[in-house]
């Protein structure tokens, strides 16, 4: 389909493809064959909460990743649970504590345990609702560069780089960075 475009005249600079869970992995193959197919990459790829279970320990090849696309920026929100753990991306975004638990969804995040597949089905798809909000409101969610979500909490990053996280990500910043959506009407 995405080829199909090309040839249509669309540019892949104009492309930009958002994947949720098992949509945000299988992006890495979209990403990959679209190059193979065209010698041209697609212009971003928006993973937000890429699956964990059957990817954490799989091929780097077997995942969305970064140079599948000019730019991949991935979220995580239930890493751990339902999301991957793996830094994947040319920037990947951590979420409120650690990415792994969002402020609306109960705890513990992963499935199964004390009945809690619920409240890790309400973390893991809480990325696409922080996503979607930033459409509206750019300014929403500011992310620090940082090593370290414990280091993020006790503000050492608040001097490191910033960028804007969602959709309006300028998609020049690289690394790991967190941000906070307290404060915020959204998971």
């Amino acid at each position: 389909m995405l080829t199909g475009l090309k040839e249509g005249g669309i540019s892949p600079k104009n492309i930009h493809c958002i994947g949720h869970s098992l949509g945000g992995q299988i992006l890495g193959n979209t990403g990959q064959i679209f190059f193979e197919n065209t010698g041209q990459k697609i212009s971003r790829i928006t993973a937000l909460d890429p699956a964990g279970p059957c990817f954490s320990n799989s091929f780097i090849e077997e995942q969305v990743r970064s140079g599948v696309a000019d730019y991949v920026e991935v979220y995580h929100c239930n890493a751990g649970g339902l999301g991957t753990t793996s830094v994947l991306g040319d920037i990947d975004f951590f979420v409120n504590k650690k990415g792994q638990s969002q402020p609306k969804c109960k705890t513990p995040f992963i499935p199964g345990i004390f009945d809690s597949s619920k409240a890790a089905k309400c973390n893991h798809r809480a990325c696409i609702d922080l996503w979607t909000a930033t459409v509206s409101h750019p300014e929403w969610f500011p992310a620090h560069k940082c090593d370290t979500y414990k280091k993020y909490k006790d503000g050492s990053c608040s001097a490191n780089d910033v960028t804007t996280a969602g959709f309006w990500n300028p998609g020049n910043a690289t690394g790991v960075y967190y941000f906070s959506t307290e404060g915020y009407d959204v998971q």
